[in-house]
């Protein structure tokens, strides 16, 4: 008699942290409101791109300044 299979199901998944760099400059020639405005607006143009390519697979999450993390499944 065979053992049933211990394997689990496993999804693949791509995570990549994207961080914009001499993003200080930025904020210190313009200060940190208008900086956020620019991380606000770019960070929308992300999700769009990134769900445009994988959706609904994906998610984009702002996490730290200007570091970014992108996750896609399957």
């Amino acid at each position: 008699m065979r053992k049933p299979s211990k394997e689990k199901e496993t999804t693949p998944i791509l995570m990549t942290i994207l961080d914009i760099d001499h993003f200080k400059k930025v904020n210190d020639t313009y200060g940190h409101l208008n900086g956020n405005v620019v991380l606000s607006a770019f960070s929308e143009r992300l999700r769009a791109e990134v769900h445009d390519a994988f959706d609904p697979n994906c998610a984009v999450y702002r996490f730290g300044g200007e570091e970014f993390t992108i996750v896609i499944e399957d």
